[in-house]
């Protein structure tokens, strides 16, 4: 991550479509929900905060055994090449 927080973490489920923490599951869910996003203990992320905060997407990026996560926002008329639904 750019702030240079590092979690130990793997991908998993069919595709490779979900993320976890290592150790406990709820690691990386808080760091997302906390410090990434900045809410409150039991505050909601809705769709209205991302929107607000101008992120829609989240791109994981995996290089040399590391996984980067990049929080975005993709423009449904020109979607990168590498979008996945």
């Amino acid at each position: 991550m750019p702030s240079g927080d590092v979690i130990d973490a793997y991908i998993n489920q069919a595709n490779g479509k979900a993320i976890e923490s290592l150790g406990k599951q709820s690691t990386l869910g808080k760091w997302v929900l906390r410090d990434v996003f900045q809410l409150k203990q039991y505050e909601p992320l809705t769709n209205q905060k991302m929107i607000e905060m101008g992120i829609n997407a989240v791109r994981l990026t995996k290089r040399n055994e590391v996984i980067e996560l990049s929080f975005t926002w993709i423009d449904s008329d020109n979607k990168p090449k590498d979008f996945w639904n």
